[in-house]
């Protein structure tokens, strides 16, 4: 209907995904009960929190036996992230903003301690030593100035005007990468509304417990060569969807379950693959990667800071 090809059109043609119209009839209403078309909306600082207060200061320690590079670049990365949480991902980002973020990334770059930071996607040929930093792994969005991801968001800036926008058919969560070689997934969260549980049969769960969500994983493979070792080519493969939550506390949701796309998802995760297989997709730099913190750039000259997410930090 209506709302799956808003969805479908925004939330997907806008992460840049090339697919078929076939996948259109996929593009369920993300955790609405009722066929109505709604922009989504982001949880501001939802991602961050406390822990992310707490990753910063983590990422920003220096040692009494680190090198002077070393230091800088604790002090650098703390001040890109302090610049990631002030501007919420980068989604409320200014220009000048963006202008300090560059000349931030800009010295990072100089002192990247990873000479082949893409060696994980060599292929069979290639090899790690198992002591230098790793791309592989997943990884949490912190900032970007990519306008396929802070389109995401169409909300507005806070203006004085935002309370005259509809209710939201979903709530943009977190935004993540996971590099498991030759793979790469692009992985988008989204969340059930709060407002959504108050519906007849909304299902909503107990108080504290988790929200219901629609994972979208954008699938890709990835290619890098010693001869350019910071550089990985990318061919798009597919796209993923997968639930959770639902169920019930008896594993029986009934007909809120029906009405839910995540409790479908759940049970009946998808994986579309295309008939043709993989295609080119682009490709990235990394201009710095540490055991805690990437920077890439896009082939399309933006920027994305990630911080691994391990233990406590992983979501997907």
């Amino acid at each position: 209907g209506l709302y799956a090809r808003r969805i479908y059109s925004e939330n997907i043609m806008r992460a840049s995904v090339p697919v078929t119209s076939a996948l259109t009839a996929v593009a369920i209403p993300l955790f609405l009960s009722c066929a109505t078309a709604f922009s989504p909306r982001v949880i501001k600082n939802s991602w961050a929190g406390a822990r992310f207060v707490l990753q910063t200061r983590r990422l920003g320690a220096v040692t009494d036996e680190d090198s002077n590079e070393t230091r800088r670049a604790s002090i650098l990365k703390k001040s890109l992230l302090d610049l990631a949480a002030s501007t919420d991902r980068g989604f409320r980002a200014i220009k000048s903003d963006r202008k300090e973020a560059e000349l931030i990334i800009e010295e990072l770059s100089n002192l990247n301690p990873t000479a082949e930071p893409a060696a994980a996607y060599y292929g069979a040929d290639g090899t790690t030593n198992g002591e230098s930093p790793t791309i592989a792994g997943k990884w949490t969005l912190v900032y970007t100035d990519a306008p396929d991801i802070i389109g995401l968001d169409t909300t507005g800036n806070g203006g004085p005007l935002d309370f005259l926008r509809p209710p939201t058919t979903a709530d943009l969560g977190r935004i993540g990468q996971e590099c498991d070689p030759p793979s790469i997934k692009n992985v988008i969260e989204w969340l059930r509304p709060e407002w959504a549980d108050k519906l007849p049969f909304g299902g909503g769960g107990a108080e504290g417990s988790p929200r219901r969500r629609i994972l979208q994983k954008v699938c890709v493979t990835g290619k890098s060569t010693p001869d350019d070792p910071t550089v990985v080519d990318l061919d798009i493969v597919g796209l993923d969807l997968l639930g959770e939550g639902g169920g019930g506390e008896d594993g029986n949701g009934g007909l809120a379950d029906l009405l839910d796309p995540s409790a479908l998802l759940n049970r009946f995760p998808l994986e579309l693959r295309g008939p043709i297989g993989s295609v080119p997709f682009g490709k990235f730099r990394l201009l710095y990667l540490d055991d805690e913190l990437r920077i890439i750039r896009t082939g399309q000259n933006y920027i994305a800071v990630n911080v691994r997410a391990e233990g406590v930090d992983a979501w997907f």
